[in-house]
C-alpha cells in the first residue's frame, strides 16, 4: 500500500507545473464515461486511455491485482460504479478515485511470512 500511495503521490506532484493545472475530478471522468458510452469515440478512446493509464501503472507495481482476463471495459464499468455510489468525492481528483474503485474490486492478497 505504501507503493501505493507513492505512486498516487507521485502522479499528482507530477501534474504540478510552474502554474497549478486544474486536475481532472471524478465528476469530470464520470461525464466523459458517460459520453463515451452513448457512443462520443473521443470521449470513450479518453478514458479508455485514462483509466488503462492507471491500472497498468497500479499492477506493475505490485498494487493492483485483477483476475485473469478483466478487460477495460470491465475496469471502466467498476470505476463508473464507484463514481456514482460515491458522488460526496466526485470532487476529488480522478486519479485517486479510479486508484480507490480498482484497488477495492481488485486487492493484492498480502504475503504470509
Amino acid at each position: 500500500m505504501k507503493k501505493a500511495a507513492f505512486f498516487a503521490l507521485s502522479l499528482f506532484a507530477s501534474s504540478c507545473g510552474a502554474e497549478m493545472r486544474e486536475l481532472q475530478t471524478g465528476n469530470d471522468l464520470l461525464h466523459n464515461i458517460k459520453e463515451g458510452k452513448a457512443g462520443n469515440d473521443f470521449a470513450s478512446f479518453y478514458t479508455t486511455g485514462y483509466i488503462r493509464g492507471v491500472t497498468d501503472s497500479l499492477v506493475m507495481i505490485g498494487s493492483l491485482c485483477p483476475s485473469p482476463g478483466v478487460d477495460m471495459a470491465q475496469y471502466t464499468d467498476i470505476v463508473q460504479k464507484y463514481l456514482e455510489k460515491n458522488p460526496e468525492t466526485r470532487n476529488e481528483a480522478a486519479l485517486v478515485l479510479t486508484f480507490l474503485a480498482v484497488g477495492q474490486a481488485f486487492p493484492c492478497k498480502k504475503k504470509i511470512q
